[in-house]
C-alpha cells in the first residue's frame, strides 16, 4: 500500500512527512491567571516535502490543490496503522529546476512542500 493515497491514487512518497493531530481550541486566563482550554476538536494534518518531482509528479500535485475536498488515506502514528479522513490541500510551494531547450517547458521541480489538513 502507498504510504498516501487520494481519492484512490497514490501520490509520491515524501521526502519528509509529518503528520500530526492539530488542536482548534478557545483558551483563555480566568482572574486568578488559570488557564481555562475549551478543545472545541482535534484535526489531523500532513505536513510534506519532496525533494525532488518530474513535472507529471507536480502536476498531480496542483490538481490535487484545485480540489475543494478529498478522501485521504495515509500512515497515521496516532491510530493503529492507515486513516481514512477527508481533507484538503493548503498551498504548494516549488522550485523550477529543469527545462526542456526545444518546449521552454518545465520539466522538475524541487523543494516542492504541500500540507493536507482535515477538514
Amino acid at each position: 500500500m502507498a504510504l498516501i493515497t487520494v481519492n484512490g491514487t497514490s501520490i509520491p512518497t515524501p521526502s519528509e512527512y509529518n503528520p500530526y493531530p492539530t488542536q482548534i481550541e478557545n483558551s483563555e486566563r480566568n482572574a486568578n491567571g488559570g488557564l481555562i482550554r475549551d478543545i472545541i476538536t482535534v484535526k489531523k494534518k500532513l505536513e510534506m516535502s519532496w525533494n525532488y518531482l518530474t513535472r507529471a509528479q507536480y502536476t498531480q500535485l496542483m490538481a490535487i490543490k484545485l480540489l475543494s475536498s478529498f478522501t485521504c488515506i495515509f500512515d497515521d502514528p496516532t491510530g493503529t496503522g492507515f486513516t481514512t479522513t477527508i481533507m484538503y490541500a493548503g498551498d504548494i510551494t516549488a522550485q523550477a529546476f529543469k527545462k526542456d531547450s526545444t518546449t521552454d517547458k518545465i520539466t522538475a521541480y524541487v523543494d516542492v512542500s504541500c500540507n493536507f489538513i482535515e477538514l
